[in-house]
């Protein structure tokens, strides 16, 4: 089993120091280039380097993404998704990394919001291909916040009355996801 950031390097400061000395020089490396010419495995790599918070870090990957992929960004007033892809679709894009509970956090779904599909991607810091690529439906994900989601805030008074609630799912690492959703040729190299 894959071991999370904090318990990876518990007990071996020596690959610590290697890992961060290798993500530290890549920083350098790259520091001014422009983000599309900086390789998702390399920013993958750089990301878990310490430097970047948590929310950080996937703001960051995402924003690598947006660029190597040329999506367009939507307005959260419209609430139709994140982004448009090259054929006018609008889908959410939910991004997790490696972390503590070895897990795939896909926080904040809003099943009301008009999207035509979910791009969830799990970003592993250490091994970069072994990161994921997951492509939903809105009506396959809607299945699955309903079997397996729960409402990322508030109580379930709280929620009663709301007719827009969030919702979050935690997969294990490995999960049926893997059989269902996976997309294997979405983070080639």
């Amino acid at each position: 089993m894959k071991k999370g950031i904090k318990s990876f390097f518990k007990n071996d400061a020596e690959k610590r120091i290697e890992y961060m000395a290798k993500a530290q020089n890549l920083v350098i490396e790259n520091i001014n280039k422009p983000l599309e010419e900086v390789s998702l495995f390399d920013a993958i790599v750089m990301s878990g380097c310490g430097i970047f918070s948590p929310q950080k870090r996937t703001s960051f990957l995402e924003a690598k993404m947006k660029n190597m992929f040329s999506w367009s960004k939507v307005k959260a007033t419209e609430d139709k998704g994140d982004y448009i892809d090259c054929n006018g679709k609008y889908f959410e894009l939910k991004c997790s990394a490696t972390n503590d509970n070895n897990t795939i956090n896909i926080l904040q779904i809003r099943p009301w919001q008009k999207v035509d599909y979910y791009r969830v991607i799990y970003f592993d810091l250490y091994e970069p291909r072994n990161s994921k690529a997951y492509f939903l439906t809105k009506e396959q994900m809607l299945v699955e916040v309903k079997k397996i989601g729960s409402p990322t805030h508030g109580t379930k008074k709280a929620n009663a009355l709301n007719e827009n609630i969030e919702y979050s799912i935690h997969l294990p690492l490995n999960n049926e996801w893997d059989n269902l959703y996976l997309d294997k040729n979405y983070l080639c190299e």
